[in-house]
């Protein structure tokens, strides 16, 4: 093999070396804030919820609360009245808990 021949050999394994690098990681987001810093539901919402879907608490969901109770509400979607439905699905829009 000529030097040329090396030479061009090596230019085109870097190249493709260089292209098989994974994409670089996106930006990191700012962590969300503590839990006691986050907005809770105002009153009326809360007193809404717990007509609605209060019997089914103890029921589906008995020794969750808050943001976790909601989400075993709707994962029984199914076994929940139509109102309780309805009303979780009005609910306002509130930052993500952690792991979400």
């Amino acid at each position: 093999m000529t030097f040329k021949s090396l030479l061009l050999i090596a230019v085109v394994a870097a190249a493709g070396a260089a292209c098989a690098q994974p994409p670089p990681p996106k930006p990191m987001t700012a962590p969300p804030p503590p839990m006691a810093q986050r907005k809770k539901p105002p009153a009326e919402e809360v007193a809404r919820i717990n007509k609605a879907c209060g019997p089914y608490y103890e029921t589906l969901c008995h020794g969750l609360v808050s943001h976790e109770r909601m989400m075993c509400l709707r994962a029984h979607d199914a076994q929940i009245s139509a109102d309780c439905r309805d009303t979780l699905a009005h609910l306002s829009p509130h930052p993500p808990r952690p792991g979400e």
